[in-house]
């Protein structure tokens, strides 16, 4: 089928994937723009990374209308888990440069405002918001890019237009308002709704996880102790079957993503400026 559709032998690739992207840039007929100074391959391959997964800070307590301990004297805070309805295919489907690589200028750099960029622009920033109500912003204010559809069906805040549309946000607490959340490190965290508790903790089995609460996820962070487990599991060396018994660190407030301040919840990233001396 390769050979009569795209007339490439699957033979001269090491991957599937490998033969995918030279079928579709034969399908396309789209020519890649090689770079002119190896400086600007360099410096593209150095700054290439995976998934970014940290935490800059690893405690949050909300404070809004929604939540019964509401206190109207104190600001107004929410936190809120959002997740992207397909993310590998919404990246796939996305449109990738193909040429016309340049540095900006020192008057374009002089002359750049955040501020004038269309929300509409291809580049993306990272912005820090306040707001009086996330859930009324995210029904009039960002109803291009919400997935309200989880929310209950007696919510005001529910719309099912973009029903599982693909990279549109969905809220994953389904319109609870999130109380606290503590993260230990990456893929080690919790939050806390009024109603309900979500875990998470990369290597505990599910066993134990389930004896692990939010207050013991609040005590290994403010107190720095660490909890451990026993863990069962079955494991196959040289085809042999055996039972093997584990005391697993379930719960540890060791962080060494970042350099953390002195009060261990807020950090910085390594060769931050403030760190060089």
């Amino acid at each position: 089928m390769s050979m009569q559709y795209y007339d490439l032998d699957p033979v001269h690739f090491l991957t599937i994937a490998d033969m995918t992207w030279h079928a579709g840039l034969k399908f396309t007929c789209q020519e890649l723009k090689l770079f002119s100074k190896v400086e600007d391959y360099v410096l593209l391959e150095s700054q290439m990374r995976g998934g970014m997964c940290f935490l800059a800070q690893r405690y949050a307590r909300a404070n809004n209308p929604y939540l019964s301990c509401y206190n109207p004297s104190e600001p107004s805070s929410y936190i809120v888990n959002l997740d992207v309805n397909n993310l590998y295919g919404f990246c796939m489907c996305e449109h990738l440069p193909v040429g016309d690589f340049r540095w900006l200028s020192s008057e374009e750099i002089a002359v750049f405002d955040v501020s004038n960029i269309s929300r509409y622009s291809p580049t993306g920033y990272l912005l820090e918001i306040f707001t009086n109500d996330v859930y009324k912003d995210f029904k009039n204010e960002f109803s291009d890019i919400m997935d309200l559809s989880n929310y209950p069906s007696t919510s005001k805040f529910f719309n099912s237009e973009n029903n599982n549309k693909l990279g549109y946000l969905k809220d994953e607490t389904k319109s609870q308002p999130i109380l606290e959340f503590i993260g230990l490190r990456c893929k080690m965290y919790s939050y806390k709704c009024e109603n309900s508790e979500t875990k998470k903790a990369k290597g505990v089995k599910q066993s134990c996880l389930k004896n692990i609460t939010h207050e013991n996820f609040k005590n290994t962070l403010f107190n720095e102790t660490l909890l451990r487990h026993k863990q069962f599991s079955i494991q196959s060396k040289a085809h042999t079957l055996s039972t093997t018994v584990t005391n697993k660190i379930s719960l540890s407030p060791f962080y060494d993503k970042m350099y953390l301040n002195d009060d261990g919840i807020t950090g910085k990233c390594f060769g931050h400026y403030s760190l060089i001396k």
